[in-house]
């Protein structure tokens, strides 16, 4: 900023710049803190944020007075009666993740297949809805035939194993395209994985899909 000191006349000539109009009462009240106003906002703009740092997902108003409730009970699932699984694929595509998780569970369906019955639904349908950025077919495969072997071996990890599921491209997958919805980013390999994306695949979920 130039050492130059804003005055009056200098308010009134940036209305006619941006098509506004200030009483003469309003510029004398504003006149004093302008300066420290745009010092402020260059103070800002010099701080420079890297690509790889994610965007706040937490906004806590609370004072520091505020009294934190009681620690929360860890989540238990509850029984899910999913019934037989359906002839038609259209049918257990639709059906709910409750029911989906048991029949994997039970051995009814296998994550492979599920996952199957998606990606044909994602180059059936992905394109006339346009909300598809990256479509992980291969790599969704190998991670279900793991989530298979794993429960042939007795190593069940939870409602989520071999539950197939599309992320936002907002979050960083690693070795995959990653564009955050931006032309400028459009070829950007993420180098490692966001926290969302780590929990998940540590629950056994199979990344299928980048979406917008």
């Amino acid at each position: 900023m130039s050492d130059k000191t804003i005055s009056l006349s200098d308010i009134e000539a940036a209305e006619n710049l941006l098509g506004i109009e200030y009483s003469q009462g309003e510029r004398e009240l504003m006149v004093d803190n302008l300066e420290d106003l745009i010092a402020s906002a260059q103070a800002r703009r010099n701080v420079i944020f890297p690509n790889a740092l994610p965007p706040a997902t937490t906004f806590d108003p609370r004072l520091p007075t505020t009294r934190l409730p009681a620690a929360q009970k860890p989540i238990s699932t509850s029984k899910v009666e999913a019934g037989a699984l359906p002839e038609n694929d259209v049918d257990i595509a639709y059906s709910p993740v409750t029911q989906l998780s048991e029949w994997i569970r039970s051995g009814q369906i296998t994550s492979r297949r599920l996952v199957e019955i998606y990606i044909d639904r994602i180059k059936t349908l992905g394109p006339q809805l346009e909300c598809v950025v990256t479509v992980l077919g291969d790599l969704a495969l190998e991670q279900a035939d793991d989530a298979d072997r794993m429960i042939a071996d007795g190593q069940y990890l939870g409602p989520l194993h071999g539950i197939p599921y599309g992320m936002k491209d907002l979050f960083d997958t690693k070795n995959i395209r990653t564009t955050w919805g931006a032309v400028p980013y459009k070829d950007r390999i993420a180098k490692k994985d966001a926290r969302i994306v780590t929990l998940l695949r540590e629950a056994g979920a199979v990344l299928v899909q980048k979406l917008h």
